[in-house]
């Protein structure tokens, strides 16, 4: 943006300035638009990495009740008589199998989604807390930011690392295999 009459700072056009400080102003004027720019970024960027980790847990939450709710039915007596006293309990089986592990697909497989985008939004988050110099030095030497909130959003975990690390999709995980446990294992006291 080149400076004019209508963008001069008031104290320039009031004869205080030089010559040479309109393009100071401009550059000034500039890069605060720069930073009005990232603070406008960072807000837009938190607000959607909010919303991923709401998403996330909302995606979790449901199908994790879906699956202690199969589980409980599972293990409860009237369950399990009426499962063995059906013509074809096999059929019955492998029905509430496929129920499971489509649930379970979908759910873990989702979540996989949300989290992939929710990394990525924390890279953004990063990179425009170093273009505001957060992680710059102040003058008692240390940063507004600590040094590794550099790596936000880049130590993403691919799916199967997610399945034997502490997260959502393995406990979505092992509960889907808690459900198929108690469906084809655990069999009704005569």
């Amino acid at each position: 943006m080149h400076p004019t009459r209508d963008t001069l700072p008031l104290k320039f056009l009031l004869g205080c300035g030089r010559a040479g400080d309109a393009w100071r102003y401009a550059a000034e004027d500039s890069s605060m638009e720069r930073l009005e720019t990232l603070k406008y970024a960072y807000n837009d960027q938190r607000s959607e990495l909010d919303f991923r980790r709401r998403r996330e847990n909302e995606i979790f939450t449901w199908s994790a009740t879906i699956l202690v709710v199969l589980i409980g039915s599972f293990l409860s007596s009237q369950v399990q008589k009426a499962l063995f006293t059906t013509n074809s309990p096999l059929i019955v089986r492998v029905l509430a199998t496929i129920l499971i592990v489509g649930l379970t697909l979908f759910s873990v497989l989702w979540q996989q989604k949300t989290c992939r985008l929710r990394a990525r939004n924390e890279q953004v988050l990063a990179h425009i807390a170093e273009e505001m110099g957060c992680f710059l030095p102040g003058s008692d030497g240390k940063s507004i930011y600590p040094e590794q909130w550099r790596l936000w959003g880049s130590r993403y975990l691919s799916l199967p690392e997610q399945l034997i690390s502490a997260s959502r999709i393995c406990a979505t995980t092992l509960l889907a295999i808690t459900a198929l446990v108690a469906l084809w294992l655990i069999h009704p006291a005569a």
